[in-house]
């Protein structure tokens, strides 16, 4: 972040910046706050530890509360090359939205051998009028983790009447190294397809009536102070037991005890066995193929994660899922 913001007011640019943390946990919001506090960065926590990763939330929130005619969004771990803000102030057009191509850097950050993204990371640098997020409904919060939200956004304003442009390619911004996360490991498999589910309705209703850009405080969050304070009952749940029909006794269950943690168990099994011996069942037997992929995955996760709005609107007060998704703690009326 702060390579990116160098390469910002290194090029004359002097916009407000403001970060939005969503769900760092004490320790990495500390380091944050203490940098934007050093760089003269207006920050905000989100207190969304253990909640679902929520890009399109966060976005909202930073365009709500500006109080500038333009808004820009963009990743915390870009690279400007050049200064793409005065260009677009100078060059707007009403109802349009700026774009930059974008480049990924290898591991050692050399721009003369950075992969070309093309116009397919349109979220990377996205220059637009604030009224813009008001007559759209801001971007659609029910999209999570990682989704096509930075397709879905623009999408949806092409549809009442926007145009797209992208910078001339004088302007570029690169995409700074970084390990690969676990993503696909750490998200239900249901997500994808919940998703999809939403960009196919939002391309019949592309304006969004619903409340958008609402802080997290830590008072919205009760189970983080649980969490500190108390210990939880725990209860141990057998390798993809949720996808009995009889299971959800087990979970309804523990409403009795109130606050809860549950134990769901690893997520994916690495044994290296196991994914030779996954490998020949689809091989030997294709229409084995599903089976054999749920025999290394457990599933409880997945189907807890879908039920949590059930459980939501029938006591259950908040919840939070661990970083690596074995465990979910729950905390009922």
């Amino acid at each position: 972040m702060e390579k990116q913001i160098a390469s910002i007011r290194s090029a004359g640019a002097a916009p407000a910046f403001h970060i939005i943390d969503y769900g760092s946990d004490e320790f990495y919001a500390k380091q944050y706050s203490a940098l934007c506090n050093k760089l003269n960065l207006e920050y905000t926590h989100m207190y969304a530890e253990g909640l679902p990763w929520n890009k399109c939330r966060a976005l909202n929130y930073g365009a709500k509360t500006a109080n500038t005619p333009f808004i820009v969004t963009s990743d915390a771990d870009m690279i400007y090359e050049g200064n793409p803000f005065q260009y677009c102030i100078d060059n707007y057009k009403d109802k349009t939205m700026y774009h930059m191509e974008t480049y990924w850097l290898p591991k050692n950050g050399d721009k003369k051998k950075a992969g070309y993204a093309g116009h397919g990371n349109s979220g990377g640098f996205q220059f637009i009028a604030k009224a813009a997020f008001e007559e759209i409904g801001g971007y659609d919060e029910r999209i999570v983790y990682w989704g096509p939200e930075d397709l879905d956004f623009p999408d949806r304003l092409k549809k009442i009447g926007y145009t797209q442009e992208w910078l001339p390619n004088t302007f570029k911004l690169y995409h700074q190294w970084h390990p690969v996360s676990e993503a696909n490991c750490k998200r239900p498999q249901t997500v994808t397809i919940n998703t999809l589910k939403y960009a196919w309705d939002n391309k019949l209703n592309p304006v969004k009536k619903n409340d958008w850009g609402i802080i997290l405080t830590e008072k919205d969050r009760p189970i983080l102070k649980e969490i500190r304070n108390n210990n939880p009952k725990t209860v141990y749940l057998e390798k993809s037991i949720l996808d009995f029909w009889k299971s959800a006794e087990t979970v309804l269950d523990t409403q009795k005890y109130g606050f809860v943690k549950l134990e769901l168990g690893k997520r994916v099994n690495n044994n290296f066995l196991s994914h030779i011996k996954t490998a020949m069942k689809i091989l030997l037997k294709p229409d084995s193929s599903f089976s054999a992929i749920r025999s290394t995955i457990n599933i409880n996760f997945d189907v807890l994660y879908e039920m949590l709005p059930v459980l939501s609107a029938n006591g259950l007060r908040d919840y939070y899922i661990s970083d690596d998704v074995s465990c979910v703690y729950l905390l009922w009326n």
